[in-house]
């Protein structure tokens, strides 16, 4: 295993698995690099390849030491911008930087760690300590005001029950001297005016069609008169007419 994978191992940006695979498409692709590959493959940034294979020996031999998240930036493992997140969260925090950018999610342990023991081991070596090991008591105090606060709004919600119990009784009705409940008085009876005037227009439509005129009875029929007068002669039975008379 080449020397750039095993410090990129150490500094917790790769595994084994992913050096060895690698290493074998650098076998079958001589001409690429290992920071190529490994970009090609979506596992680490090229640039932050060539950081440890170019110029980590150098920062690890300069007497002047810069802020840890400068050479973050440099590496490419941080922005410029996370950069300043983490300078502002650490006004109002006792943690250091590379605490508060793992809590964040910028770095990996592993990572601040390996930083840390290489450019800053002074620091690691008077603290006796990891740079990470106060996160415990950061926690601690994070869980202690939780709580705090559970307890607060606990007791926020019981006031607000007990005051809602009171109204709800202000709301029943009174209790007589006996001690029970006052019965409400009955519904007012409802108007039965519309249902008399209902009344009255069919009293009055009944009245209406009792007084009209009853239709007139058919005529009867004359009865037939026995002998008719006839309406032609019969010129055998009659008696000899003078027609002169006529």
């Amino acid at each position: 295993m080449s020397n750039i994978a095993d410090t990129l191992i150490q500094a917790g940006l790769l595994n084994e698995v992913q050096a060895q695979v690698a290493m074998h498409d650098q076998t079958i692709n001589p001409d690429m690099c290992i920071g190529e590959i490994l970009s090609l493959r979506g596992w680490i940034a090229e640039e932050t390849v060539d950081f440890f294979e170019l110029l980590w020996d150098m920062r690890k031999q300069q007497a002047e030491r810069q802020n840890i998240g400068q050479y973050f930036v440099e590496a490419r493992l941080m922005t410029d911008a996370q950069v300043d997140d983490v300078l502002a969260e650490q006004k109002v925090s006792p943690l250091r930087f590379g605490e508060i950018a793992v809590l964040k999610g910028y770095v990996k342990q592993e990572t601040v760690r390996f930083f840390v023991k290489n450019l800053f081991p002074d620091k690691l070596q008077v603290a006796k300590i990891s740079p990470l090991s106060r996160m415990t008591n950061s926690t601690h105090s994070q869980s202690s005001r939780r709580t705090m606060t559970n307890d607060i709004t606990l007791q926020q919600t019981e006031e607000s029950v007990e005051q809602e119990k009171v109204n709800y009784k202000k709301r029943q009705p009174r209790q007589n001297p006996q001690g029970k409940r006052a019965v409400p008085p009955p519904p007012a009876p409802r108007s039965r005016g519309l249902l008399n005037r209902i009344k009255r227009q069919v009293q009055d439509k009944i009245s209406l069609v009792n007084s009209a005129e009853e239709p007139p009875k058919p005529r009867k029929r004359d009865p037939e008169v026995e002998n008719p007068f006839a309406t032609s002669f019969d010129l055998a039975e009659t008696e000899d007419i003078d027609l002169d008379q006529l």
